[in-house]
């Protein structure tokens, strides 16, 4: 988990792996994900009918890049 916290420059280069070069895309649920998969963790999840979510979706690329950008 702590090349979440290094950046991308941690994984750049033409060697990247399909994984490497996608976590920045996806880190919260790839961070979420191995947060609870941690081994020797014993971590209780729930599903919560009732929980909502909400979420500002962009409408164009360059929005989507600010917004990825923000989230980094």
């Amino acid at each position: 988990m702590n090349s979440y916290f290094k950046g991308e420059l941690l994984n750049d280069g033409p060697n990247k792996d399909v994984f490497s070069a996608n976590m920045y895309l996806a880190e919260d649920r790839i961070l979420c994900w191995e947060l609870v998969a941690k081994k020797d963790a014993r971590w209780l999840l729930k599903y919560v009918k009732e929980a909502k979510g909400e979420t500002d979706l962009p409408e164009t690329v360059a929005e989507f890049v600010s917004q990825e950008k923000k989230m980094a």
